[in-house]
């Protein structure tokens, strides 16, 4: 059973397969209830070390919620550990890419349904190509987009 799950594995592994971002015509994102059918491209999710996946419209909101997982219990997750995969639109391609690896651009002049948002892609040509054409003033991988910085997108300092 063992060597089948690992051949299971690398032959996903190999052949590319990777996790896609599913949801219905009428399915809002988890913080502020937009509709993620309307804006696919700002779509995110983050699967919980339970299984449940949470659905937002947008990186910001991936991130508030990241942070702050604890406030909704619902997901039964109560710090950030307890999150497994996270998935991010890749702006360019429409495709789902870990968020954990994105580069993320801050302060373009184009914003989410949630407003200043951060624009995620795969790749950092691409994120370095799109804050060029839109005013983006930084890139940031996953690990440097702290709590302060959302704050600060969202208003709130």
């Amino acid at each position: 059973m063992f060597k089948k799950s690992i051949f299971g594995l690398l032959l996903i592994s190999t052949l590319g397969i990777c996790s896609q971002i599913t949801y219905l015509k009428e399915d809002v994102g988890v913080i502020r209830k937009i509709n993620l059918s309307k804006n696919p491209v700002w779509v995110a999710q983050i699967t919980t070390n339970k299984g449940k996946k949470v659905l937002f419209c947008s990186p910001k909101s991936m991130f508030e919620f990241y942070y702050r997982p604890h406030l909704f219990k619902e997901y039964e997750a109560t710090s950030s550990d307890d999150l497994d995969e996270i998935l991010v639109t890749d702006y360019k391609s429409l495709k789902a890419i870990n968020g954990r690896n994105a580069y993320y651009v801050y302060g373009s002049s184009k914003t989410s349904p949630s407003g200043d948002d951060l624009v995620a892609f795969e790749k950092k040509i691409d994120a370095k190509n799109f804050a060029s054409n839109y005013n983006g003033k930084r890139i940031f991988r996953f690990s440097k987009v702290s709590f302060a910085l959302i704050e600060l997108l969202n208003g709130d300092i």
